[in-house]
């Protein structure tokens, strides 16, 4: 049963002690192994990153990516990857471990770098001169790098997407024009997929790295199409909005905007609707799904004083096509746990002419004090009996097991359980110190 454990002393393993004259501007990045960190600070006119303790040069910047810095780590967190931009002449570079490690020429810039799966090999994009494309009088190029080396192939400016590591095999992706302006070829490794029109979305591959989706829309011509392995499927949409693979990998999913709704479509065939849909999730054996809806008309007041009151949307949860009774005003992501036997998630619902949080599992609710945090889904222990979550009574999350509060901290990341159930495992910023938090768990 849940809570079925005596809570032992939290043991706090110190990793790093930030110093004082640092002035963090970014989150403090973890590995997936809680052992390397990495964050950003801010130095006079500049700003530096600091690995694992150590701290980088001084640059005008560090780039960011969707509105974040983008530090990324290898496999085993013992290598550290990143781009910035001088302070001088403007240029950018390709850090690797805090030293320089490529440099593109003047007007140049460096796009999607990172590490093959396993660490062992770094890659990056090298664009075009970007004042020549302005001009439209040289044909630019993208160039791929393996390994800091050259890969001696020529592929057309800003047509190149990230390159797909397969069985430690890189395989370039990028589109080749053709003679119809509205039409590009599709070309992955050495094999050209196909012609489609434009296309607007990143590629999804399968777990297994064999499959993969996107998105070709073209306006002008027709309704944005899935293309599912390089076979284009048919479909009225408005727009398409996300795309997933099932953990198998034998299942393609995505949501479509049709006729002013949310429809969920799964192997080709429409499973649910509603005016709107987010936060799908499969469980690990590809047989369970979640989803989230919204329709216009399920709102909720909550009236203030005698001048009115706020409006909320309400939210529903649909767990393997069941709509469930409750609606929420606010809701995480469901998590299954690792066998596919239970689920849970996070809301606030109306309770009166109040709200309240609570945790559900397998449909049956507990109602929690303070405001729980919808962003970050609950985890579940390997052998499903347990999970956390977060909670926020001011401004630190506070972690939560079952209904325990374990500690309030600044920032939390990496929470995991031991695969034989007997500790709670996360990282933690608290009050300028990073740590490795354990948590024995007793039956």
């Amino acid at each position: 049963m849940p809570g079925d454990f005596v809570y032992a002393k939290t043991i706090e393993t110190k990793i790093f002690t930030i110093p004082k004259n640092h002035q963090l501007i970014s989150r403090v990045f973890f590995d997936e192994s809680g052992k390397h960190f990495a964050y950003v600070i801010k130095k006079g006119d500049g700003e530096a990153v600091v690995y694992d303790g150590k701290e980088g040069g001084l640059y005008y910047a560090v780039l960011s990516e969707t509105f974040e810095r983008k530090l990324v780590f290898s496999s085993s967190g013992e290598k550290l990857m990143y781009a910035t931009r001088s302070l001088g002449d403007g240029r950018e570079h390709i850090m690797l471990n805090n030293e320089e490690f490529f440099s593109p020429d003047q007007n140049k810039e460096v796009v999607h770098y990172g590490f093959s799966p396993d660490g062992k090999h770094t890659y990056f994009i090298q664009t075009g001169d970007f004042l020549k494309e302005l001009s439209g009088k040289v044909d630019e190029v993208d160039t791929l790098y393996i390994d800091g080396a050259k890969v001696n192939t020529v592929f057309p400016a800003n047509q190149m997407l990230e390159p797909h590591f397969i069985n430690d095999k890189v395989e370039p992706i990028y589109w080749s024009n053709t003679s119809d302006e509205n039409k590009r070829t599709l070309v992955i490794g050495a094999n050209k997929i196909g012609t489609f029109s434009d296309m607007n979305t990143d590629f999804t591959f399968s777990g297994d790295g064999k499959r993969f989706a996107f998105v070709t829309d073209n306006f002008l011509i027709r309704k944005p199409h899935i293309v599912i392995d390089g076979k284009e499927m048919s479909g009225a949409n408005d727009s398409i909005e996300v795309i997933f693979f099932s953990p198998d990998s034998k299942e393609v999913s995505y949501i479509a905007k049709r006729g002013g709704s949310s429809v969920l479509v799964r192997d080709g065939k429409e499973f649910y609707k509603a005016y709107s849909l987010s936060n799908f999730v499969q469980s690990p054996n590809s047989k369970r799904f979640a989803v989230v809806g919204q329709n216009v008309k399920d709102q909720f007041e909550q009236k203030i004083g005698n001048n009115g009151g706020e409006l909320f949307t309400l939210y529903h949860v649909n767990i393997d096509n069941k709509k469930q009774p409750t609606l929420y005003t606010k809701v995480s992501s469901a998590a299954f746990s690792f066998d596919s036997q239970h689920y849970a998630y996070v809301a606030e619902k109306p309770d009166g002419n109040t709200i309240i949080s609570i945790v559900v599992r397998d449909g049956k609710e507990q109602k929690i004090s303070g405001s729980v945090d919808v962003s970050f889904a609950p985890v579940f222990s390997y052998n499903g009996k347990h999970i956390v979550y977060l909670v926020r009574n001011g401004p630190r999350p506070d972690l939560y097991f079952d209904q325990k509060k374990i500690g309030q901290y600044d920032q939390i990341e990496n929470i995991t359980f031991s695969k034989d159930n007997s500790a709670l495992l996360f990282n933690t910023k608290k009050d300028g110190v990073l740590a490795l938090q354990t948590v024995a768990i007793k039956r």
